[in-house]
């Protein structure tokens, strides 16, 4: 495609700021790059993903309120993590992050193990950890 034909379409789901570069020809028929605002059909696609991941979000929030699981789960989700991937973060195994997604062995975990999740999600102590949003 042209310069002229990368698409400039109003992004609603996302900034202005926000622009991803394309690849497109330019005059003398060299590659260049452009910043795009998008297109419409890429826009929805990545407001139903938005969509998809709040939800599950708020499904680990409310089986944590329901005592289902830990706040743990919920930190987890709401970051876009598995236990595999959190297991990857913290150096443990991935059945000890599953276990730990349990509220009731979660209520057991000692400082140190605390103290690495909490480093995970940027939490500035350990007691943001038990809490979720309302």
């Amino acid at each position: 495609m042209k310069i002229d034909e990368v698409p400039q379409e109003d992004a609603e789901a996302f900034e202005k700021e926000f622009k991803v570069l394309q690849y497109a020809v330019d005059d003398n028929g060299r590659f260049t790059t452009v910043k795009s605002v998008g297109w419409n059909p890429k826009t929805v696609v990545m407001q139903n993903a938005w969509d998809f991941e709040n939800e599950k979000a708020e499904i680990a929030r409310q089986l944590v309120l329901k005592g289902k699981k830990s706040p743990l789960y919920y930190h987890a989700r709401k970051n876009m993590m598995n236990s595999a991937l959190l297991a990857g973060y913290t150096g443990f195994c991935r059945i000890s992050v599953l276990l730990h997604f349990n509220p009731k062995v979660f209520k057991r975990l000692g400082q140190k193990k605390l103290q690495k999740y909490a480093a995970v999600f940027g939490f500035e102590s350990v007691e943001q950890l038990f809490q979720i949003e309302s």
